[in-house]
């Protein structure tokens, strides 16, 4: 089992439509040039060097607007494609039993399969887990020595009510003998059942539950012990 974060460098890609402003107002920059012609004194006209100069930077400018709308649009279509092209290659994870770190306790059919792991031997460890509603639903006594853990939650109450399936949510508590917390880590097995993405977020959608394909730290995890 692999228990240990997996590091991500997202990518992004910006543009900026400043320039747009700029590239619609070739109508008023002749309005002003017009303008300033006609009320330019007639002992001292407009010098036609100073007037093909501005001619020159305006043509300028608008050149650059115009090209840089055109790497804004190649930039957005390259960004669709390489989202498009995530999305396609984690198509292959449908059907696989993955392993992801996080709080999420995605219960399917019953149950979830939890994992989760100790820096160093604990006195004790503890696993809470709550509803949406932040209703603790099960408190469960789990193995406080050091390493990497994974059991089975038959999704029950204390009181051996059977909950539905659904998202709930995880915290972990481990002491050792001097009241010190050990540092810890949680996560869940599950099979893959679709693809998708959301806001730009390559997200693989485990029963009700969407999860960072980042958070995924194994594939086809190993047989889990009922806890």
């Amino acid at each position: 089992m692999n228990i240990s974060p997996l590091l991500s460098t997202p990518s992004s890609a910006t543009s900026t439509t400043s320039g747009q402003s700029i590239a619609g107002d070739f109508d008023k920059f002749l309005t002003l040039l017009t303008t300033q012609l006609q009320n330019q004194d007639p002992m001292s006209p407009m010098d036609a060097t100073q007037f093909t100069t501005q001619l020159v930077q305006f043509s300028q400018v608008e050149q650059q607007i115009n090209a840089n709308k055109k790497m804004d649009q190649l930039v957005a279509a390259s960004t669709t494609e390489q989202k498009l092209a995530e999305v396609t290659a984690a198509q292959s994870y449908v059907g696989q039993q993955v392993e992801a770190l996080g709080d999420t306790v995605p219960l399917q059919d019953g149950q979830a399969t939890l994992i989760y792991g100790l820096d160093s031997t604990a006195k004790s460890a503890t696993l809470k887990i709550v509803d949406q509603n932040k209703r603790t639903v099960a408190t469960i006594a789990l193995d406080p020595t050091a390493g990497a853990h994974s059991f089975t939650w038959d999704g029950k109450t204390a009181d051996g009510t059977q909950l539905p399936d659904g998202t709930y949510r995880m915290t972990l508590t481990a002491t050792d003998a001097a009241g010190d917390t050990v540092t810890s880590q949680t996560g869940f097995a599950g099979k893959v059942a679709s693809v998708v993405n959301e806001s730009g977020t390559v997200m693989l959608r485990i029963g009700d539950t969407a999860v960072p394909l980042s958070q995924v730290t194994a594939v086809a995890g190993a047989a889990t012990t009922s806890s």
